[in-house]
């Protein structure tokens, strides 16, 4: 038999060539094993699992892959996504899977250096496939530190993961297409554990339920046998970590579903179950147990949303997550730009971008009196000329936004999620005045009001009242 309607992306992040305190050797190894697991006992054909680790899972990598997935993968057919390595926030509020090549900035994820819960998501929406299984062993540290939630001494392996996947993230991708089902290693609270082994402690429980070590009912792996092996299974064996003893703490994987799904996924077959058909054994699978979310399906779309939105939002100065400066015609860091750029301030012509395109600009204020641009594929086009344009002056509230962003990220008691949006909030603002000092600060000031919304819901009344000073200053 084969599961020819299975199609996989297993990444595994091991190694970050920028910040190498950061190196898991275990989620490498998570990787390997659950690919070979589906291709060698789960039935997924070899030529339908792509396995991304260490130095191979680039941001770059992980897109076109994540692509190549939606391009493949039809209606009645089955993904799944699999995902070991740290996961933080980035300089611009957002979630973050990191990659390889993941750096920081400021003591923040370097925006477009990660695969963002905007690009995650929207990726996840051209997969047309309707089942699809988003399993993340991943991190969120919950504060924003010069070592991304990692151990910063290089000499000493990171002990956990972090903390969970925000629920907005989760939630919101659950509305990304039909039939979505995401397991995480852990709770938004808690921390997946490494452990002592040669792969994490959630990994190696993923395995045995692939490869048939689990000895799960049925001749068909469905999703919910699975969860409850990884919640009956993982708790136990993460008591036995020295740190988790010393803080009295837990790591209790979760299952988030949409409120109206019934019966489980089928993700794979079961080489140590029974003969049974697939619709009989889809029938008898046991109901989950444990750590259920179900996120009715306004909620998950409502997430999306907004996280869409913003994202969206953040396209405009951040093409192709790449850094785009908008006053006086001064463009920075061109490679891997796609689409048309025009209009640009101080600049008479237009920036034209992709494969096979040319740039032409003819006269106008530009930052620079030689240089090259480097646009689409691989294509440079220098310009010459030009007189050099001065920088307008910083708005004066630029750093004091900076000032209280930096105090938020380091108050202890905000959730993950209420984090995830007030940082989002507040690097908008940021934004707003950083490209555009001289613009209506409208904008900036609706920002600014979310975001004291949100430390008001969070309980940090003296960070509210700091943000609610910063829209009078303005005014």
């Amino acid at each position: 038999m084969s599961f020819t309607q299975g199609h996989a992306l297993v990444v595994g992040v091991g190694q970050y060539q920028y910040v190498p305190a950061a190196n898991v050797a275990q989620t490498s190894s998570d990787a390997a094993n659950f690919a070979s697991a589906l291709t060698s006992r789960g039935g997924y054909p070899p030529n339908q699992v792509t396995r991304l680790q260490d130095g191979a899972a680039t941001r770059a990598a992980l897109i076109a892959a994540l692509q190549q997935l939606a391009s493949i993968a039809q209606e009645g057919d089955t993904v799944l996504f699999f995902y070991s390595g740290h996961g933080d926030i980035a300089s611009d509020g957002s979630f973050n899977l990191t990659t390889t090549d993941t750096q920081l900035q400021n003591g923040q994820i370097k925006v477009g250096t990660g695969l963002s819960q905007g690009d995650f998501l929207s990726l996840l929406r051209q997969i047309k496939a309707g089942r699809l299984l988003i399993i993340l062993n991943s991190c969120f540290s919950g504060h924003l530190n010069p070592t991304l939630g990692f151990n910063a001494d290089a000499n000493v392996a990171p002990v956990a993961l972090g903390s969970g996947v925000p629920n907005a993230v989760t939630s919101a991708a659950l509305a990304t297409g039909s039939g979505r089902v995401i397991i995480t290693a852990c709770q938004a609270n808690e921390r997946s554990w490494v452990g002592g082994g040669k792969l994490t402690i959630f990994g190696q429980a993923l395995v045995q339920c692939v490869d048939g070590s689990a000895k799960l009912p049925g001749a068909n792996l469905n999703v919910y046998d699975l969860y409850n092996y990884l919640f009956a299974t993982i708790p136990p064996l993460v008591q036995q970590v020295p740190e988790v003893q010393q803080e009295h703490t837990s790591q209790e994987p979760v299952l988030t579903v949409l409120g109206q799904v019934g019966l489980p996924l089928v993700v794979a077959e079961n080489p140590g179950g029974v003969n049974l058909s697939f619709d009989r054994a889809t029938s008898l699978a046991s109901q989950p147990q444990g750590n259920i979310r179900t996120v009715d399906l306004s909620e998950a779309q409502s997430q999306l949303d907004q996280i869409m939105n913003q994202y969206n939002a953040g396209r405009d100065q951040n093409i192709g997550n790449r850094n785009v400066s908008t006053g006086s015609g001064t463009i920075n860091d061109y490679g891997g730009v796609s689409g048309g750029i025009n209009n640009w301030g101080g600049v008479n012509g237009s920036v034209n971008s992709g494969s096979g395109s040319q740039t032409t600009i003819t006269t106008g204020n530009i930052s620079s009196n030689q240089g090259s641009v480097a646009v689409g594929s691989g294509i440079t086009q220098n310009y010459s000329g030009g007189s050099a344009a001065p920088a307008p002056p910083p708005n004066p509230l630029l750093g004091q936004i900076r000032t209280l962003r930096d105090k938020v990220s380091a108050a202890p008691g905000i959730s993950p999620d209420d984090l995830t949006y007030i940082l989002g909030q507040l690097n908008g603002a940021i934004r707003q005045l950083r490209d555009n000092p001289s613009a209506d600060l409208g904008p900036v000031n609706t920002a600014l009001t979310n975001a004291a919304n949100g430390l008001g819901d969070a309980n940090q009344s003296d960070l509210q009242r700091q943000a609610q000073q910063l829209i009078s200053a303005g005014n």
